[in-house]
């Protein structure tokens, strides 16, 4: 009994050991989880490299020995159960199903926390569980009392709002789940009263969180009338945090339709007997032998060689980690997101699949065509597109070991898929738009040609067709630069990256996202736009995307479209903060960081543009709001926290991000100067980027102390250009004085 206790402890706490191990790495249990699906893929497919094929006959080719099948087989109609599939999957909607727990749990919480607030005369009698999701701040405590005692039965009124809200099919955007199919619609399921009401909605026409905040703003005007524009932008804001969509993703009852179908697909199973004849010697193949005696290659066609198995096992193995640590160094933080290494072994098993698949359908391994029937052109261009020209020769140069083996050395195919592919990488440095890569497979193909010429010369190759060897090399630009537009299109969609089409797309002045910064806030959008065009002449002067800063400055602030006359770019006479409390004040200005992240990702821009509207303030103290509560009166009467004064979100994590942060300081800082002269505005940039190099703002960045000297360079020439500011010279005499002088 006691060994038996010991041996449980011992696996018990390897396993912890194991999982704690894991969970300090981050990502690396999910990196391994997929690795691992992907090595037992990868050596599956691998096995059809030793394929024997029973027979190579066509339709219409002449049997010379009788075909006996030696073993019962079973076998699908492909094409029709494929169809099927198809048909069935493209008939999918993802369904969300309320979950009334979180419903029920928010409602008991707020009617605990508006009970204690009603029997609280001060903020500092209001003792408030701490294992409660929902807090307040000392604004919503007065504001509550106040409206507690101008409106009777407040907290039931503002519950029922909740309530009413929750129950309007609202689906929080930012948590919306990664599926493997498509969709144009979702189905909403909830039960009131014990019914079950289900209604399915345009996917285009769900309602997020932002239409919530709309609603409830609506609903408290109807039900508080009178209400001060103060106190309904408290309950907004107390909404807002306090509000979770209680519709979730059920995975259960989305895939229940699909699997109670495809069960159906058992319809399309045919079974050949053993001893049947498939085909008798002198018979020319039918369609429906031919189906039959693919059927029975596919049964008895692996050769289960273990010492064939091993040794792909050892390759992939190898190539694996040379991969792993050739990424690392040129690329550190790429293995920090799981949907890279799933898009690079995605690409590893695609490529080996389709190589071994050339062989399976009759490519010779020693075939002058095999290099040209490859379109290794096309995986340049895509990573060239989706990472950088760098990584792309390292993925090349992963690739071609895997095209070395299993074509038994190969060497024109080699050399000619090599150079082809490093030939496309290098054609990409001027493409701006989609359809500059079809001219781009024009100029591939070209190359090819060439490539093709020397390299016949070089290894002396000779009885071959030279027309249809070039033919195919041309053709095989083409077709790389057409699988790689699709190749660069399900990147996009599975990365979410910035690629230069995004970006190109994303900067056209009459996108939905600018047209409302320019029509709601229009001070913002010409800041935005001053921001975009220097951070994109910093981050090209320290060799970094100036595409990305510049599209990522045009979208930094889009989160002030909701809130736009709070900010003093857009105000005239008129100033909010005026009448309101610098915490209040604060509150505000802090809350325009998460409506902009809120509406990029409704509107689905890439991930790295989400994370520089997110950290372009990183956590720095908004000073002036901080300097006027510690200078107000109330600041005797209550505790000022330096840490209610600064922006709650990451410090920039990469170059571009650290760079619009500069820029929108910068900006903002010298267009507020009285005196835009010279060394005024050096002096201002000076400072700027100084403080937030000693503050750690840009500790995590990149950014090297050679990078910022470049940075506030490029900014000093390009604001003073911006306002033509005067250099003053000390002997300099006024045009008036000089003639008085004469």
């Amino acid at each position: 009994m006691t060994k038996n206790s010991s041996s449980g402890n011992i696996i018990n706490n390897t396993i912890s050991s194991i999982g704690a191990f894991f969970s300090q790495q981050g990502k690396a249990t999910p990196n391994l989880v997929v690795f691992l699906i992907y090595f037992i893929l990868i050596l599956l497919v691998s096995m059809l490299s030793n394929h024997r094929s029973f027979s190579n006959l066509k339709v219409g080719d002449v049997v010379f020995f009788d075909i006996v099948a030696d073993k019962n087989i079973k076998y699908f109609d492909y094409v029709a159960a494929r169809d099927f599939e198809k048909k069935i999957r493209n008939g999918i909607v993802p369904v969300f199903v309320m979950n009334n727990e979180v419903l029920d749990k928010t409602t008991k919480e707020l009617e605990l926390i508006f009970n204690k607030v009603g029997k609280s005369s001060e903020y500092k009698d209001l003792f408030l569980d701490t294992k409660q999701s929902i807090y307040i701040t000392t604004e919503d405590f007065f504001v509550f009392k106040n409206l507690m005692g101008r409106f009777p039965g407040f907290s039931d009124i503002f519950i029922n709002i909740y309530k009413t809200i929750c129950f309007e099919n609202i689906i929080d955007l930012s948590y919306m789940p990664e599926i493997d199919f498509y969709f144009d619609e979702i189905i909403v399921e909830k039960t009131i009263n014990g019914k079950l009401i289900s209604n399915r909605y345009p996917f285009k026409d769900v309602r997020g969180v932002l239409y919530a905040r709309d609603r409830f703003e609506v609903l408290a005007l109807n039900n508080f009338p009178g209400i001060g524009y103060t106190e309904l932008f408290v309950l907004v804001v107390f909404f807002q945090r306090i509000f979770n969509s209680p519709f979730i993703y059920s995975d259960d009852r989305t895939s229940s339709y699909l699997d109670d179908r495809l069960k159906q697909s058992e319809l399309f199973q045919e079974t050949i007997k053993r001893g049947q004849i498939i085909a008798r010697k002198g018979d020319l193949i039918t369609e429906s032998q031919f189906v039959k005696v693919e059927a029975l290659n596919d049964a008895r066609g692996l050769i289960f060689n273990i010492r064939a198995i091993l040794s792909n096992a050892i390759f992939f193995l190898f190539l694996s980690v040379v991969t792993f640590f050739f990424i690392r160094l040129f690329s550190p933080l790429f293995f920090n997101d799981t949907k890279n290494t799933i898009f690079i072994l995605l690409v590893i098993f695609t490529f080996t699949l389709y190589i071994i698949l050339l062989f399976y359908i009759g490519v010779g391994k020693d075939d002058d065509y095999l290099g040209m029937l490859i379109p290794l052109p096309a995986f340049a261009l895509t990573f060239s597109i989706l990472y950088s020209q760098r990584l792309s020769i390292v993925f090349i140069f992963i690739l071609l070991p895997i095209l070395f083996i299993f074509s038994n050395f190969n060497n024109f195919a080699i050399i000619f898929t090599a150079f082809s592919g490093i030939i496309a990488t290098f054609t990409v440095s001027n493409i701006k738009k989609r359809a500059d890569l079809f001219l781009v497979g024009f100029i591939i193909g070209f190359l090819n040609l060439i490539l093709v010429s020397v390299s016949i010369f070089v290894l002396n190759i000779s009885n071959v067709d030279l027309f249809k060897l070039y033919v195919i090399s041309f053709l095989n630009g083409l077709l790389s630069a057409t699988l790689a537009f699709g190749f660069i299109l399900l990147g996009e969609s599975i990365l979410n990256v910035p690629t230069i089409f995004r970006l190109q797309e994303l900067s056209d002045m009459s996108n939905k996202l600018l047209n409302d910064l320019f029509n709601r806030a229009n001070g913002t959008y010409s800041h935005s736009i001053n921001v975009g065009n220097l951070a994109e002449q910093a981050a090209i002067e320290v060799s970094r995307n100036g595409y990305l800063a510049r599209v990522g400055g045009y979208y930094h602030d889009i989160g002030k479209i909701t809130i736009a006359e709070y900010f003093v770019e857009n105000q005239t006479d008129h100033n909010p903060h005026d009448y309101l409390k610098p915490s209040m004040s604060v509150t505000i200005i802090k809350s325009h960081v998460k409506f902009g992240v809120d509406r990029a990702i409704q509107a689905r821009l890439p991930t790295k543009l989400i994370d520089i509207i997110r950290q372009h303030h990183g956590n720095s103290l908004i000073r002036f709001f901080y300097n006027k509560a510690t200078n107000s009166k109330e600041a005797n009467n209550e505790e000022i926290m330096e840490t209610m004064y600064r922006y709650n979100e990451n410090n920039p994590q990469f170059p571009e991000a650290a760079i619009v942060l500069l820029a929108d300081q910068a900006e903002a800082a010298t267009r507020a100067m009285q005196k835009k002269s010279a060394s005024n505005i050096e002096k201002t940039i000076e400072s700027i980027v100084d403080f937030n190099f000693k503050d750690g703002i840009l500790d995590d960045s990149g950014l090297t102390l050679k990078d910022l000297t470049k940075i506030k360079k490029v900014f000093i020439k390009a604001i003073i250009g911006m306002y033509h500011a005067r250099i003053e010279y000390p002997d300099q005499v006024a045009p008036k004085e000089a003639d008085e002088k004469k």
